[in-house]
């Protein structure tokens, strides 16, 4: 039963953790699209509405090849299927949204606008995303912006971010992902931190670098661990799950 409560309160800390993560995460993402359409647009008072999106996805929907190049100067290239149809629904979802499709998100807000205007500015749309969604969304971009996402993200200049470190954040998203997921499902947290904990050394655990990083949208908390007896089969275990009390106490909010 203790361990049961244990699970349920480090559940607690994920969930506004990752809140957030999430809140930034959306913020500075669409602020920096929305600066390379103003930058990059012939007419940037225009551009401020942020609605060339629209147009921009509709060319690409049309043509659906595997090379495609914005207004706001991005390029991607797609060398798989599975990726570019990633992709492409994304774009799609976007476009539905944008042009009033009001069945694509029961978001509050965006039905608000649904309500004032045909259109809807691409600074708006995030709200109807999720966190994956919203991990491709940032895939997309070039280089120089992903690395200036993750200079604010990550809290350091953007001379120390080099592309391995914008894969290194990728991999990040992609794990709160799936531990928001646990708990948004209602299934114990703990398990899956166990199951996904396997190294050798905690410190190359990907996993522990994921909730480091997340403790830094955090203020430290202080959560009594239960007291479980050692024994060989159960000692790695328990060596995660003080790594993971550990990271929670030091958390150092940006």
């Amino acid at each position: 039963l203790s361990v049961v409560k244990y699970d349920d309160k480090i559940s607690d800390y994920f969930f506004r953790t990752i809140g957030q993560f999430e809140r930034k995460f959306k913020n500075v993402l669409i602020n920096a699209i929305c600066e390379l359409y103003v930058h990059n647009s012939q007419m940037p008072n225009e551009s401020l509405k942020c609605l060339e999106y629209i147009t921009e996805i509709e060319k690409f929907i049309n043509q659906y090849t595997i090379e495609l190049t914005l207004n706001n100067g991005s390029t991607y290239y797609v060398y798989n299927e599975f990726v570019l149809e990633n992709r492409f629904m994304i774009l799609k979802k976007l476009y539905d949204i944008g042009t009033g499709d009001k069945s694509s998100s029961k978001n509050i807000l965006l039905q608000h606008y649904y309500n004032s205007q045909k259109m809807l500015p691409l600074w708006v749309i995030p709200n109807a995303l999720t966190l994956g969604e919203l991990n491709v969304l940032f895939s997309m971009l070039d280089m120089s912006t992903q690395k200036q996402i993750c200079a604010k993200l990550m809290n350091v200049d953007i001379t120390k971010i080099k592309e391995k470190k914008v894969s290194t954040f990728m991999g990040y998203v992609e794990n709160i992902r799936r531990i928001r997921n646990v708990i948004n499902h209602y299934e114990p947290l703990i398990p899956f931190l166990l199951n996904n904990i396997k190294e050798k050394h905690l410190k190359d655990s990907q996993i522990i670098k994921t909730i480091e990083f997340l403790a830094t949208y955090s203020e430290p908390i202080i959560i009594t661990m239960p007291y479980i007896p050692v024994t060989d089969y159960n000692k790695k275990k328990v060596a995660v799950l003080k790594k993971v009390q550990q990271v929670m106490q030091k958390s150092n909010k940006l």
